[in-house]
């Protein structure tokens, strides 16, 4: 007897629910907000900076030099308010990257207005290592 289209359909999908229900799912970015701590990541994973940062005091987040892209992709930036804050308390801003391939990369990140040319504010300096 002939199986029916939802009967195969649900065979086919038994594997991926027991698969999900052991916790082999791809889980989100590794955040790291401590600089001293080395993120460790697989190629394909994906890693997250979070700083903290005050977009309306005209400073941000930006990358001091470039990221080694046989190692690590720029993904996104972007900059989050605390909840139920008063307007101009300090946010987070986080950096996520992707792993490409193996080796180590360093995120050096600056806190400054763009339009300033002093010395930034405040430095940050992420290591990831990729294997």
């Amino acid at each position: 007897m002939p199986l029916g289209r939802e009967l195969r359909a649900l065979l086919v999908s038994l594997p991926l629910a027991g698969a999900w229900a052991c916790g082999n799912t791809p889980t989100g970015p590794i955040e790291i907000t401590d600089p001293s701590v080395t993120a460790r990541v697989k190629p394909g994973e994906e890693v997250l900076f979070r700083l903290e940062s005050n977009p309306s005091t005209g400073f941000s987040w930006r990358l001091a030099r470039p990221v080694d892209q046989s190692v690590l992709v720029f993904v996104e930036s972007k900059y989050a308010p605390p909840s139920g804050a008063a307007p101009g308390q300090s946010g987070s801003e986080s950096w996520r990257f992707r792993a490409v391939g193996h080796g180590q990369a360093t995120i050096d990140l600056e806190y400054g207005r763009l339009w300033e040319s002093e010395a930034p504010v405040r430095t940050a300096s992420f290591s990831v290592l990729v294997n």
